[in-house]
């Protein structure tokens, strides 16, 4: 009899409290829940945060590394080495200028009381000065004719050719020798009858990819 009493009352209580006990239920299982997820190695929320604050400065770090390596490819690729820019040596060491070049304004030749272009530069020196290679490269023609008296012609690279007229008759080079900067070639005269009255005078050309061009470009004047 007792005992039924004491289920009676155990039951009357359940009944009453049954709305607290499941949220201790809960509670606890939660609590259990938590437990057992620290146990196999789950992070707290904190650690999410700090693992993602980390992982974002490593792909900025990885950002930074791998924007300036391609720059740095980037800046290579654009920093190619660009050719050397050409100067000459003077071809002759003493000299004044006399006619410039002149391919877009008709210049006066006295010699031959006319108008006309002048696809080169005059540099009066003393008969029998000698006269130099401006720049290294081969000796691809030697002739004298009334035009152009003795005139030389030193082939270099990429289509450049230097031509040295009004030179004395007896050159110090060969047909196809090749010459470095400098090398004596001939020396001054007044052959070149074309220009007779400007007196003894190295004319001097410079073509590229047989176009004329201003000597003044290469030569080191001296603004004489």
């Amino acid at each position: 009899m007792e005992k039924k009493y004491k289920n009676n009352r155990l039951a009357s209580f359940m009944k009453k409290n049954i709305y607290y006990i499941l949220m201790v239920a809960c509670i606890l299982a939660i609590g259990t829940m938590i437990t057992i997820a620290a146990l196999n190695g789950a992070n707290s929320p904190e650690e999410v945060i700090n693992q993602a604050e980390n992982q974002g400065e490593n792909l900025g770090e990885n950002n930074g590394e791998s924007n300036g390596e391609n720059n740095g490819e980037n800046n290579g690729e654009n920093n190619e080495e660009q050719p050397t820019a050409i100067v000459f040596a003077m071809p002759v060491a003493n000299y004044e200028v006399g006619m410039d070049y002149s391919m877009d304004v008709l210049m006066y030749h006295q010699t031959l009381n006319q108008w006309s272009v002048h696809r080169g530069i005059d540099l009066l020196a003393e008969e029998g000065e000698k006269v130099f290679a401006a720049y290294a490269g081969t000796v691809s023609s030697i002739t004298t004719d009334a035009l152009n008296g003795t005139m030389v012609i030193i082939d270099h690279a990429d289509g450049m050719q230097t031509i040295y007229c009004s030179l004395a008759e007896n050159v110090s080079v060969t047909q196809n020798q090749i010459v470095a900067q400098g090398t004596e070639i001939g020396s001054i005269s007044n052959s070149l009858l074309a220009e007779q009255s400007e007196g003894p005078h190295l004319h001097f050309e410079v073509m590229i990819n047989g176009e004329n061009v201003s000597p003044s470009e290469y030569l080191p004047l001296d603004n004489k």
